[in-house]
């Protein structure tokens, strides 16, 4: 599970910006466990087979507070990198010689720095001696306390064995690398680069609409002879009894219940006096907008009429504006629509069955090959985590089937493969469960065989209404006797 949740990680972060790193550690107790690096926490130097030769990782900064000017932090990184050994020998108890190490074998090694820079409200600087880190003796003390707890079997400026054969680290590029970058920079290209611009716009789009249902509250304009008790009427207030007889009927009395609250313009009233406990929002019965309700001048009612003034909220334009950015970032993925909403499929009910099976081919071949990118690097990091426990064997890790396509559809597709002898019955069996193991298959496989043996065999011992066996024949075709339950005569 640790593992599964690494790689999604990972590959969540090489989508975005195109580049991450999932590298491979090990626990006090000698236990495994993987890691998704973004990109900005780390960089690294690879060939061009895009192996790894040379990874530094930031592991957790520190800050000195004790200078009020400016803060000072210290980062923790690991460096991991392969040593070329020198050539060594051993010479045995029999006088034989055993070659320890060859000249130029590499040994991949892991160690911990500590980098140190000033921080201050103007500008940033690094350590001012210009070296690549910091030693351990120049670290205050408060920092290498918490250090120390923090990774205890550390050892800081120590080079020591990694204890794996490569240095456990792996890139993931999405699309094998950006072309757009100087060859040789081992970077991938991401998803949001090309498609910067419509996520640009659809996010102005969303900010303007709430813009509009923001303006677009609206005003009513009163005559100034009306009151807002003279349209808004009065309320009981809310009480234990409740607001309504056992009848049904409203319990509202106006002029003599003193649980009657009373508006006069913005100001809430019960039997003439301000009620300060009662708030306009709670009970206000237009909802808390009284501040929405201007009076113009004016005093004959009959004349004047209560006009509304409402703004346009553009509800539909923005959505219209939003869904277009979704098509054109889909086309610019090479990807279809329905991988981002699948609204914006249904919303055309004018597609044939082939244009919807053609669309759907179009999205599982796109993340077929998203992840045909990702999938050796993490094989080989499997393949690494294997031999690390003494299990030399290769692995090939399988993603999940693509959940872009009605189940039923998939149904059709292959029972039509079938009857049309187009594939066989174990092909069929693997098509429609594409998920289950090799274990589980053969099971599945085993009884559809011998379920088909069972109805054929049935197909031939029934009797028809003539009293013939329709489904024998003879070598020369023709039809077997009567009554009799053997293929051959």
């Amino acid at each position: 599970m640790q593992i599964k949740k690494a790689v999604k990680n990972a590959i969540a972060y090489s989508l975005g910006i195109g580049t991450s790193l999932l590298k491979a550690n090990k626990r006090d107790n000698g236990d495994i466990w993987w890691e998704a690096v973004r990109f900005d926490n780390c960089f690294y130097l690879a060939n061009a087979s895009n192996e790894v030769k040379d990874a530094t990782f930031l592991l957790r900064s520190y800050t000195d507070t004790r200078n009020k000017k400016g803060n000072t932090q210290y980062f923790l990184a690991e460096h991991r990198f392969y040593q070329c050994s020198k050539p060594e020998i051993q010479k045995n108890a029999d006088g034989t010689y055993t070659t320890l190490h060859k000249k130029g074998e590499r040994k991949a090694m892991v160690e911990y720095k500590v980098f140190r820079a000033s921080l201050s409200l103007t500008n940033t600087m690094s350590d001012s001696n210009g070296r690549s880190s910091v030693k351990w003796s120049e670290i205050p003390q408060e920092v290498r306390k918490l250090i120390k707890e923090d990774y205890a079997t550390y050892r800081i400026d120590e080079p020591m064995p990694l204890g794996f054969t490569n240095l456990g680290v792996e890139a993931l590029l999405t699309d094998l690398g950006d072309i757009s970058i100087p060859t040789g920079s081992n970077f991938g290209r991401g998803l949001i680069v090309p498609a910067i611009d419509d996520f640009i716009i659809y996010e102005i789009a969303e900010s303007y609409l709430l813009r509009d249902m923001h303006y677009g509250k609206g005003t009513v304009y009163i005559p100034q002879a009306l009151s807002i008790g003279n349209y808004g009427g009065s309320i009981p207030r809310k009480n234990e009894e409740g607001t309504l007889r056992d009848d049904g009927t409203p319990r509202i009395k106006p002029n003599d219940d003193p649980s009657v609250i009373k508006f006069d313009g913005a100001n809430i009233q019960s039997k003439g006096k301000q009620d300060a406990s009662m708030t306009p929002m709670f009970n206000d019965p237009l909802g808390g907008l009284s501040n929405k309700y201007e009076k113009v001048p004016g005093v004959n009612p009959d004349e004047q009429k209560i006009e509304v003034a409402q703004f346009n909220l553009r509800a539909a334009e923005w959505q219209v504006i939003q869904e277009n950015a979704l098509k054109r970032i889909a086309i610019k993925w090479g990807s279809t629509p329905k991988i981002l909403a699948s609204f914006l499929t249904q919303q055309n009910a004018q597609m044939t069955a082939t244009q919807i099976d053609s669309e759907d081919d179009i999205g599982v071949a796109w993340i077929n090959q998203l992840r045909a990118d990702f999938k050796p690097a993490i094989n080989r990091l499997l393949e690494t985590t294997m031999n690390y426990y003494g299990r030399p064997h290769n692995v090939d890790i399988e993603f999940a089937s693509p959940s872009i396509i009605n189940k039923d559809r998939i149904l059709d597709r292959v029972i039509k493969k079938l009857e049309n002898r187009l594939i066989t019955m174990e092909e069929a069996i693997r098509e429609l469960n594409p998920d289950l193991d090799e274990e589980t298959l053969q099971a599945k496989i085993k009884n559809a065989n011998e379920e088909q043996l069972a109805t054929m065999f049935k197909a031939q011992t029934e009797m028809n209404d003539e009293g013939t066996f329709d489904n024998n024949y003879d070598d020369l075709g023709g039809q077997n006797l009567k009554g009799s339950t053997s293929p051959i005569q």
